[in-house]
């Protein structure tokens, strides 16, 4: 069904080309061969006519001048000369060809009719007589009925030498021969207009095979889009607005795949939440549940048992809270409509908060804190933030950095100013594998260690959040038995 719609669609672009072509060399051919029609029959004629009559009437003139013999001599001789003049200027068919004298004497021509009276002579051409003999030509600009046919003619006077009219020139052709004329002239343009419109068709052709080639690509690849085929490529480069056409076709097909990719990401990524979010909410509540079922059917009585399992209980609650905590922070962070309260802060007093929150925690694993202050304008520098948010974004850091150092050693915290204020938090704890550096900042990530089994994985995730949001670049670095540096770069 669609390659018969594909067709049916090309097969109309194709009639509409050439229908259009033909139609506008045909209205061409019209217009054109009227006013050639108009002009033929017009000006054409009249004008051959009027240039026969002037060369006649210069020729009679030249042999007067030459001769000395006036215009109408009887002489036989003469007359010849006259029809000689005539015939040899004039070589159309079906013509007629008066020269009178100043006396009404008329010498004609005519190769039907031969020679003439001047009594013979049509009426209207008597009647212009005397307008010619003035020294004027005249022509007639209408049909008239002369021995019974349609006729145009056209005269003019003979000059001497002195410029003094001497006699007349009347020239006269039949309506028959000008539409035999215009008839064939009109055949002739019927045939090339014929040859035109079959070249016009050949050319739409070849413009159409030009023009559908790679609309079809292009069509075809839109149908592979509407099925699904994002990996699809229309192949047309052409500089020309198909060529663009196609570019957009192509740049549709490569969005949609990506955004293709980021869905089906965003639904792994969100199956992986709910298995990761389920699993971390199942071990405590199954341990609550267990718990107070023991407590409620009376299978545990002894007060210090008792009491290990309301210790067991709030713990595993607590570790509830921070969960659900985390994750209201973090769905909070990852949100479009999140806003923090940005302001101008000194971040070595901020770090100093921070070390002075987490500095029970040290001292109960008997852990040195430690604040490095690297150049003399760190102290008083200044950065653009959220200052609760930066907090915890510290706090974070260093609690997993105490969390990870064994009792005895040292978190160091440094900080120096450049171009861009910059701190480091180091430990001296285990390290983390290379393999698992590209992943520490996922949701639901722990390490191999034991340490790592007590967090739920939402920690450096929600850091690096709040370091997105502030245009901090954090990043990493590991050694295996020596310890893990955390970098941050405030770029502002």
């Amino acid at each position: 069904m669609k390659k018969i719609l594909k067709i049916r669609r090309i097969d109309s672009l194709f009639r509409k080309i050439a229908f259009w072509q033909c139609a506008a060399l045909f209205l061409f051919a019209v217009i054109t061969g009227a006013l050639f029609a108009f002009s033929y029959s017009k000006y054409t004629y009249e004008r051959h006519l009027s240039q026969l009559a002037g060369s006649i009437a210069e020729a009679v003139s030249n042999h007067v001048e030459d001769t000395g013999k006036p215009v109408g001599s009887q002489d036989p001789s003469e007359i010849r000369t006259y029809t000689d003049i005539i015939s040899g200027t004039s070589n159309m068919a079906d013509i007629s060809v008066w020269i009178i004298t100043k006396d009404k004497e008329l010498i004609s021509y005519n190769r039907k009719t031969g020679r003439l009276e001047f009594d013979q002579l049509p009426t209207r051409y008597t009647d212009m007589l005397h307008y010619l003999l003035q020294g004027n030509s005249v022509h007639n600009d209408t049909y008239r009925k002369v021995w019974n046919r349609d006729m145009f003619g056209v005269g003019t006077p003979i000059l001497d030498s002195g410029g003094f009219v001497i006699g007349v020139v009347l020239v006269q052709t039949s309506h028959d021969v000008v539409l035999d004329a215009m008839k064939t002239s009109m055949t002739n343009l019927a045939f090339s207009l014929l040859i035109a419109m079959l070249v016009t068709l050949c050319i739409a052709i070849i413009i159409f095979r030009i023009i559908t080639k790679p609309l079809e690509k292009i069509q075809k690849s839109a149908f592979q889009l509407q099925e699904g085929n994002y990996e699809v490529r229309t192949n047309v480069r052409q500089d020309d607005e198909l060529g663009r056409l196609a570019e957009s076709v192509d740049e549709l097909a490569i969005r949609l795949s990506e955004a293709r990719a980021e869905r089906d990401n965003l639904d792994k990524m969100r199956q992986t939440f709910i298995s990761n979010i389920s699993h971390e909410l199942r071990t405590p509540v199954t341990t609550i549940r267990a718990s107070l079922e023991a407590l409620c059917e009376g299978l545990v009585t002894d007060p210090q048992k008792v009491r290990q399992y309301h210790q067991a209980m709030l713990k595993d609650s607590i570790q509830l809270h921070r969960l659900i905590h985390d994750l209201l922070d973090l769905s909070s962070l990852q949100s479009a409509e999140f806003n923090m309260n940005q302001s101008d802060l000194n971040p070595y007093e901020l770090i100093q908060d921070a070390l002075s929150g987490i500095r029970p925690l040290a001292e109960k694993k008997n852990i040195t804190l430690r604040l490095d202050c690297l150049c003399e304008t760190c102290s008083h520098c200044s950065v653009k933030g959220d200052y609760g948010r930066l907090r915890q974004l510290f706090t974070i850091l260093l609690d997993n950095a105490v969390k990870f150092t064994p009792a005895g050693k040292t978190v160091t915290v440094s900080a120096e100013y450049s171009d861009h204020f910059v701190c480091r938090v180091v430990d001296q704890g285990c390290g983390i594998p290379a393999e698992d550096l590209p992943n520490i900042f996922s949701q639901f990530y722990r390490g191999r260690s034991s340490a790592d089994k007590e967090g739920c994985g939402l920690g450096l995730a929600i850091a690096a959040q709040i370091a997105a949001h502030h245009d901090i670049d954090i990043h990493a670095e590991s050694w295996l038995g020596e310890g893990t540096c955390f970098t941050l770069v405030f770029k502002d």
